[in-house]
């Protein structure tokens, strides 16, 4: 239970930097898809968070069922290639459980306008988690927001 007060904590906090900038995504596709433990994981639902103090930190939260996959770019600056970071906004949430990142990276591989004024990032990553986790083969198709 205080696993699905913290997951909900943090959802609630995540819809919060909002203020600095909060891009959703539901397209009927898979924007975000990855292997967990070996299983296929996805999820069409999606928000893109970022805070700009001191430097351009940038969140992706995906959702599926009472699953997710969050992850943090930090520093971001556009492609290339960035480290997970052991921290609370890079994990596997599964059956009330937080599995944080402590290893892993994402990488950035395109980067273009949806006429629309958002910036659509694409790109992979992988991440190693708590309780033996495991997440490959990991892609993403998301919008930014960054105004």
């Amino acid at each position: 239970m205080r696993n699905l007060f913290l997951f909900s904590l943090i959802l609630i906090l995540s819809a919060g930097l909002g203020a600095c900038s909060k891009k959703s995504g539901s397209s009927g596709q898979v924007v975000v898809a990855a292997r967990v433990n070996g299983v296929s994981w996805g999820a069409a639902d999606y928000s893109v968070t970022f805070t700009k103090v001191p430097e351009l930190d940038v969140i992706i939260h995906a959702v599926s069922g009472n699953t997710a996959i969050n992850f943090q770019l930090d520093k971001y600056t556009g492609i290339g290639t960035y480290p997970v970071l052991s921290s609370d906004n890079s994990y596997f949430f599964a059956n009330n459980v937080f599995n944080h990142a402590d290893s892993g990276q994402v990488v950035i591989t395109d980067s273009y306008s949806d006429g629309n004024n958002h910036t659509i990032i694409k790109g992979n990553f992988n991440f190693s988690a708590d309780n033996n986790t495991t997440v490959a083969d990991g892609v993403f198709e998301v919008a930014l927001n960054l105004e």
